[in-house]
C-alpha cells in the first residue's frame, strides 16, 4: 500500500455499484463440489461490484477451473480480462525468489546462511545480517525508503543498493520480524552478484522457461517480450473506476514480474513435486499476496491435500483478505458464507470503553499513517492528521465501522502492555497499527 488520502474518510468510503456481469472463457469442472463452491462466490462477489478478474484452481495437479469474470458487459471497457490475461502480481515474486535461493543453496550456488557482507563487504551490519534473514523479514531493514523520497522507479541498481545501505535497523538482525521490500530488493540485486545476470533473468531462464510459462515475464532486466495481455489496474472512487497506471514512479524496476492464472497453478504444481518447498511452507501451506494501487494477487498451494489456487484481481476494493480467507475455508470444507450486501447494524458502546482506544496510531505498513482515536459526545471518532475527524459506528465493543455498506473496520485488540493495537480494513486488506507510547 502506498497511497495515503487526503480526507480519513476516503480511505474507507466504497459504495457497491450494480454492475451486469459477463463470464469469458471458461474453463469449470462441474461435477467438483469445490468448483461449484468458488464458483457461486465469485459470482456473487462480481454481482455485487467487489470483484473483476480471474481464477484458477488445481486438484492433484490438475487445473479444474479457469475463469474470468468481468463486471461489465461492455466490450470496450479497460477492466475487461480474460483467462489468458496478464497480470503485475508484485510481491508474488518473492517465493519465486526464496524457491530459487533454496535450489541454488542445493547446488552448492551459495549457503542461506552467507552473511550479506560476503556479496557487498561494506554493508553495515553485512557480518550479522544473512541470506536466510533477507527471505524471512529479520534483516532489521524497514519496509520502505527512511531517508529517500525521490522517484524510486528512476533508481538503478548500485543507486539502490547504496541507499539501502544508508537506512538505519529497526533492531537487531534476527531478533524479530517486519515485512521488509528493501530486504528483498538487497537480496535481488545479489542474485546478480552471484549469477552474473539479473534476478529477472534468472527466474525466467530457471524457472519460467523449465516450466513453459510462456505468459510470464520482466517488465525490467530481461529479454522477455513486452506482455501482450496485461491487465489494466484499477481504482475505484466512490462508485467509479479509474484506471491506473501499471508502473508507478514510487516503484522498484527490480522484480516487476507478470504472469497469468494458469501459468502461476504451473508454478505451485511445481512446488507441490520438489521436497525443497517444504521449506518455504508453514503447516503445508505455501502462500503470497501481491499488490499496489489498482491491483490485488494471491498465490496458496497446500502440499498435503495438492489443492492449489489462483486469484488476480485487477481493482483493488475487493474484500480481499476475506475472499482468500472464504477460499481456503473452500478448500478445507469449513464453513464460509457467499458474498451479500452489507447493511451493518451499529450498537451503542458506553464511554467508559470507548475511552480505552483514545490514542495515536500508526501503521508500518501504510508509510506510517497516523491515526487519531478520540471520543466526541458519546462517538468514536477517527482522523488523520491535517484532515476533519470522521465517526466510527461501534459493531460490537472492540470493532467500528465507518460505512454500513462496506467491509472496512478499525479492530481493537489488546496487547501485553494493557493498552490496545488495532487492525485496520483498507481496500480488503487488514493492517495492524500500533499506538504510541504517551509520557
Amino acid at each position: 500500500m502506498k497511497k495515503q488520502f487526503p480526507i480519513i474518510f476516503t480511505i474507507f468510503f466504497f459504495i457497491a455499484c450494480k454492475h451486469d456481469h459477463t463470464v469469458d472463457d471458461i474453463h469449470l469442472s462441474n461435477t467438483d463440489p469445490l468448483t461449484l463452491k468458488i464458483d457461486e462466490y465469485f459470482e456473487a462477489l462480481t454481482q455485487l461490484g467487489k470483484f473483476n478478474g480471474v481464477i484458477a484452481i488445481s486438484k492433484d495437479q490438475k487445473l479444474i477451473h479457469l475463469k474470468a469474470y468481468n463486471s461489465s458487459h461492455d466490450k470496450n471497457s479497460s477492466l475487461r480480462v480474460n483467462q489468458n490475461s496478464q497480470f503485475d502480481i508484485h510481491s508474488i515474486s518473492k517465493i519465486m525468489a526464496h524457491y530459487l535461493i533454496l535450489k541454488m543453496d542445493q547446488n552448492g550456488k551459495l549457503s542461506i546462511n552467507d552473511p550479506i557482507s560476503k556479496y557487498y563487504p561494506e554493508f553495515p551490519n553485512g557480518d550479522n545480517i544473512t541470506i536466510d534473514m533477507l527471505i524471512k523479514h529479520q534483516s532489521g531493514l524497514p519496509r520502505e525508503f527512511e531517508s529517500f523520497s525521490g522517484k524510486k522507479i528512476e533508481l538503478s541498481k548500485h543507486q539502490l543498493v547504496e541507499l539501502i545501505k544508508k537506512e538505519q535497523s529497526i533492531f537487531p538482525p534476527g531478533e524479530q520480524v517486519q515485512y521488509s521490500n528493501l530486504g528483498y530488493q538487497l537480496l535481488y540485486s545479489i542474485f546478480d552478484e552471484i549469477n552474473g545476470q539479473s534476478f529477472e533473468q534468472y527466474l525466467i531462464d530457471e524457472l519460467f522457461s523449465p516450466l513453459k510459462m510462456k505468459a510470464s515475464g520482466s517488465h525490467f532486466y530481461s529479454n522477455a517480450s513486452t506482455p501482450k495481455n496485461l491487465a489494466a489496474n484499477h481504482e475505484m472512487t466512490e462508485d467509479t473506476f479509474e484506471r491506473v497506471d501499471n508502473i508507478l514512479e514510487d516503484e522498484f524496476k527490480q522484480a516487476r514480474i507478470y504472469s497469468c492464472a494458469k501459468d502461476l497453478i504451473t508454478l505451485l504444481d511445481n512446488f507441490q513435486n520438489d521436497t525443497l518447498s517444504n521449506g518455504m511452507a508453514k503447516k503445508d501451506i505455501i502462500a503470497h499476496s501481491g499488490g499496489s494501487d489498482g491491483i490485488r494477487a494471491h498465490v496458496q498451494t497446500n502440499l498435503d491435500d495438492k489443492i492449489s489456487f489462483v486469484l488476480l484481481c485487477n481493482f483493488d476494493a475487493i474484500p480481499f483478505n476475506q475472499a482468500i480467507e472464504d477460499m481456503t475455508k473452500m478448500v478445507e470444507n469449513k464453513p464460509y458464507e457467499v458474498p451479500k450486501a452489507l447493511n451493518r447494524k451499529s450498537v451503542d458502546v458506553s464511554t467508559e470503553i470507548l475511552n480505552k482506544y483514545k490514542g495515536t496510531y500508526t501503521f508500518p505498513d501504510m508509510q506510517k499513517l497516523v491515526l487519531l482515536i478520540d471520543v466526541k459526545d458519546g462517538q468514536l471518532m477517527v482522523q488523520q492528521v491535517g484532515d476533519d475527524p470522521s465517526i466510527l459506528y461501534a459493531e460490537n465493543d472492540s470493532v467500528f465501522f465507518p460505512d454500513p455498506e462496506a467491509p472496512e473496520s478499525f479492530e481493537f485488540i489488546s496487547n501485553e502492555n494493557v493498552e490496545f493495537d488495532m487492525l485496520m480494513g483498507f481496500r480488503g486488506v487488514k493492517l495492524p497499527g500500533h499506538r504510541l507510547k504517551t509520557e
